[in-house]
């Protein structure tokens, strides 16, 4: 119904996976959940004769944490208190709801997010987590292709 209403009025569409995120699934799972979302989005384009490319395909991710390996940004979840975050999000969902990793499994992760249709990325980060900041900018998304 969501997904009808944005093709109908929207110029935006924000999804992700389901949340909180399964610890169990692939990147090629997580991104094939997105682009069921999208391809539905297209759909309902489609059935309005509504241009698909009139509405941007975003993904939302409610809380990155990166460290430079993945024993590294393992420690950092584990030490990660959630119920101190910024975000009502992160707080509501808990540590299912944080996407972590290196920067390497990151540009992974959001490269199939781009092959399954993401146009553009929301991420929500911890204001004072500069490492995250940092790899994000000079590690993750310059490579994101």
């Amino acid at each position: 119904m969501t997904l009808r209403q944005v093709a109908e009025h929207g110029d935006a569409c924000n999804v992700n996976e389901e949340m909180p995120y399964d610890a169990g699934a692939t990147v090629s799972e997580r991104a094939a959940v997105v682009k069921r979302k999208y391809d539905a989005l297209r759909q309902h384009c489609a059935n309005l004769g509504r241009p698909e490319d009139e509405v941007m395909r975003t993904h939302f991710t409610v809380n990155l944490q990166l460290a430079p390996t993945e024993a590294a940004a393992s420690k950092k979840i584990d030490a990660y208190e959630t119920s101190k975050s910024t975000s009502p999000g992160t707080r509501r969902v808990g540590k299912p709801g944080v996407l972590w990793g290196s920067p390497e499994q990151m540009v992974e992760y959001y490269g199939a997010m781009v092959d399954a249709g993401t146009q553009y990325f929301v991420v929500q980060l911890e204001g004072s987590d500069l490492e995250t900041i940092e790899l994000l900018a000079t590690e993750v998304m310059p490579n994101v292709k």
